[in-house]
């Protein structure tokens, strides 16, 4: 697989592949990306404020009440679809797969619908992906990023 197999091109594919190409990474690197993050954010960089609280909630009902069904939907409206494009793995799954994998972290997220499930089972077995991951130990030596912050937020009397 080269990298240009992973990005649609109008000499390969329809304009309507191209067009939702575009759509699902924006949607993904973008809408799904900055909700996590943001999540993220108040769960793991910040005490615990009231205010900070309810924009949490915010977020986590962004994600199980709109984005999560429209993720399931996408896997659901097509039983036989592989990945997230039509015509076959993409930068769009690369990316959708991350976000996969950091929203598991935050368990109050609603789990994924069956289909999506599938999805994320076949991601999780590429052999790329399991090249990738082997040394993924290493970046956890560290500790947990919270803890690490608030020991961070003491030293400095912030």
């Amino acid at each position: 697989m080269t990298p240009s197999s992973l990005l649609p091109s109008a000499a390969t594919h329809s304009v309507k592949d191209v067009a939702e190409f575009e759509q699902w990474f924006a949607f993904t690197s973008v809408t799904l990306d900055m909700t996590l993050w943001s999540l993220r954010i108040l769960n793991d960089f910040r005490d615990a404020r009231p205010e900070e609280k309810d924009a949490m909630q915010i977020y986590v009902d962004k994600w199980n009440n709109e984005l999560l069904p429209q993720l399931n939907q996408r896997f659901e409206e097509n039983p036989q679809r592989q990945y997230a494009m039509d015509w076959g793995f993409s930068l769009v799954d690369i990316i959708l797969g991350q976000i996969l994998n950091w929203s598991r972290k935050y368990r109050f997220l609603e789990p994924f619908g069956p289909k999506l499930k599938e999805y994320d089972r076949r991601l999780k077995s590429r052999p790329a992906l399991l090249e990738s991951l082997k040394d993924a130990a290493d970046f956890e030596k560290d500790g947990n990023a919270s803890q690490l912050f608030t020991e961070y937020r003491s030293k400095q009397k912030l």
